[in-house]
This record gives structure tokens, sequence and C-alpha cells, in this order.
């Protein structure tokens, strides 16, 4: 039938030619974005599991960062205990040449100064070792966790021990009887007596010890040749009185109002906290410790950094003395902290070596995903262009023949001639 209302050989030509049409914007889309799947109609399934491997590939990404995060830490931990271990050792050879005995008194003064001073020093890279602000040795033994994959459970603790708890432990121990009283408030010495006077009012090769107001002393309470105390008469007839370290300075504020009266022992009671207490100097104003020989005793002073909270005693990890006693007790002090510095070391080495083959396992998981998440998403270019060319020249064909069905009613007007 020859007709002019309905062309349908036209109609054909218009179908195929938008058919053609969408399949060249498809190749132009995949080619310039290097995708296969530009949206979800492209493969709505393919998508789906393509977010999910690109959320676990993110996820190891970040996991590796934080894995790493996690070996510097650990690293910085470690190398501190190097540091640490090393003055240990340094302090053992001072405590077994301390132990002989043909050294003097004299001598072990001299081999206590840089023994002191690498104990510091301890305790001091103790104090400061952190990363990222986070302290790494101090006195509560942290769980560190790392998060090592993508998931909530992919998690990696590694036990950081109490190093300064085990320090404190070679360093000092606290006494439940006097001097120290149950409360811990109080530093009681009244059971400590001067050689050179059993009080503050006595009398020394028959000259009084702070006769007159503004009379200033100091007293060697166990005999070391080293001033424990510093006293001062005031105008009422009391003293102020200052703890001294071994190098003379002062520890703390003065302690004011005590008796000078003959035969007094008023000094046997020193309240560390509270009104009226040994308040704590600038120094100490972030909370620590200072430490102190009073008598026989070297006390070790608590700090929370408004008030002395406690009084603990320095035990045996001392080699000063006019024999090797103290020093054959340090020696058995410094293997034991150095066996737990030891014991940590291993531990952080172990958790680097666990890390390290974490990250190792995140790199080959991520390539992996990122493979088989390639193979979904990506545009194959050898077939893309394929079909370019073959959507091109039936854009060009559909074209042509659209215009040729358009002339075909044209033809019925030859009928009405």
């Amino acid at each position: 039938m020859a007709g002019i209302n309905t062309n349908v050989a036209s109609l054909f030509a218009q179908n195929n030619l938008s058919k053609s049409g969408a399949a060249l914007s498809t190749a132009i889309a995949r080619l310039s974005s290097g995708l296969r799947v530009n949206s979800a109609k492209d493969d709505a399934a393919g998508l789906a599991i393509s977010e999910k491997f690109r959320a676990q590939i993110g996820g190891f990404e970040v996991a590796k960062r934080n894995s790493n995060d996690g070996i510097s830490s650990l690293e910085v931990a470690e190398g501190a205990l190097g540091s640490v271990t090393d003055s240990l050792q340094r302090m053992r050879e001072l405590a077994v040449q301390a132990s002989t005995g043909t050294l003097t008194s004299a001598d072990r003064d001299q081999l206590t100064e840089e023994y002191d001073a690498l104990k510091s020093n301890v305790s001091s890279i103790i104090q400061n070792t952190n990363f990222n602000g986070i302290k790494l040795l101090t006195t509560t033994a942290l769980d560190l966790d790392v998060q090592i994959g993508a998931n909530s459970t992919d998690s990696l603790i590694v036990k950081l021990g109490d190093i300064e708890g085990a320090f404190n432990t070679f360093s000092t121990t606290t006494s439940s009887t006097t001097p120290n009283d149950a409360n811990t408030t109080t530093l009681t010495l009244n059971d400590l007596k001067s050689t050179t006077a059993n009080n503050l009012g006595g009398v020394v090769d028959g000259t009084a010890v702070l006769a007159a107001d503004g009379d200033s002393s100091t007293f060697d309470l166990d005999g070391d040749g080293r001033a424990d105390l510093r006293a001062t008469r005031t105008g009422d007839g009391t003293a102020t009185v200052n703890f001294l370290d071994r190098n003379g300075n002062t520890i703390g504020d003065a302690v004011t109002g005590v008796n000078t009266g003959a035969g007094s022992n008023d000094i046997g009671n020193i309240v560390l906290s509270g009104a009226g207490g040994l308040g704590v100097p600038n120094t100490l104003a972030t909370g620590g410790t200072t430490s102190v020989k009073v008598g026989a005793l070297s006390i070790q002073l608590v700090s929370n950094g408004t008030n002395f909270t406690d009084a603990n005693y320095l035990s045996g990890a001392a080699i000063d003395g006019s024999d090797g006693t103290k020093a054959r007790a340090a020696i058995t002090k410094l293997d034991t902290f150095l066996n737990e510095v030891s014991k940590q070391r291993s531990v952080l080495g172990a958790g680097i070596n666990r890390l390290d083959s974490v990250v190792a396992n995140l790199d080959t998981s991520s390539t992996s995903l990122s493979a088989a998440r390639g193979r979904i998403i990506d545009a194959d270019f050898a077939k893309e262009t394929a079909n370019l060319t073959r959507a091109q020249i039936l854009q060009q064909a559909g074209t042509s023949v659209l215009a040729q069905a358009n002339q075909i009613p044209s033809g019925v007007l030859s009928l009405l001639r």
C-alpha cells in the first residue's frame, strides 16, 4: 500500500539511529572516563559488588597507616628502653665497682654521683617517652590497640608493661611503720637522732645550737658528711626548717614554727600536705617526685602538683656508704629491673615484627581486591574502541538511510499527474 501518513521505513530508520546513538554515547562515556560502570544503570550488580570492594580497599589503606603508626610508636618505646638499658648497664658496673672493699667511703661517694645522675636519666626517659602525646612507659600498663584491618574485629593489641612501676620498685619501697605514719600525710622523724645534736635546741661542744634569734645552722642527721636539714631561729623562739637534697638544695617550702627549746624534738613531725604542710616547689608544680636524705633514710617525696602526698623510702638501689653492702644490694635490684626492661623490649620487638607482617599482608590484600574491582568497573579500551567505531558507522549510515526514507512519500505525487 502506498501512503504518506505513516512512513514505516522512516520510523525503522529513526529507531535504529536512536539505538546507534545510545551505543555511541556509551562508548564515548566509557572511553573518556576509563570506567565500564559510570552509573548504576550500566551494571547494577557489578556496581554493588565494586562498592563493597572499594570500602575494603579504603579500609586496608587506612589500616596500613595505622599499622605503620603502631610500628613507629613501638620503635619509640623500644629505642627509649635501649637507652634505659645502656644506663642500667653502666649503673651495674658502678655498683660492682662500689662493692669491693678496697674503696673508701669518699670513693663510693664519687661513684654515687655518676650512679645518681644515670638513675635520674632513667627516670627522665620513662617520664618523657611519648608518641603523639601518649606516654608509653609510665605507671599504668598500656594496651596499645592498633586497628589493622578494614573490619571492626580487626585489631592487634600490644601490651606495654609497667616500666615506671618496675622502676619505682627498683628505686623505692614504701614503709608502713615509722618514720611514716599510716595516712601518709605526716612524716614522723622522732626516732632519728642527729650526730651533732639530738634536738634543735641542744648543745654541741659546749655551744648552744640556734641559741639566738636569727641563728642558722645545717644538720647532718646521719653522719655522712652532707647536710640534711637547715634550720633558722625566728623571733618568736621557734625555727623554720628546710629539707636539703644531697647537693644542698632546699626541698619544698620551709616548715615553720618548729620548737627550738632545750630537749625539743619538734622536728619529729613534719606535715606533708594541707595547711602548714611542706609546700611544693615550682619545679614540681605539675607533679612528680624529689628525694632528700633525712637521718639514716633517703626519702622520696611524692607531689601531686599542690602538696606532697606521700613519702617513699629509698631501698637498696644505692651504692654509697662505708662498705659495699648497699652496692651489692643494688646489683640484685638492678638485675631484676634489667630483666623487666629486657622482657618489655622483647614484647616490643615481637609487636614490631607482627605489625610489619600485617603491613605486608595488607599490601597483598589491597592489590588483589583492587584488581578484582578493576575487572568489574574498568573499561576494556580495545572493546570500547571497536564499539565506538561500530556506533559511528551505524550513525552515519542511519542518517543517510533516514534521509532516503523521508523521500519515499514524495513518490506518491507521480500518481496524481
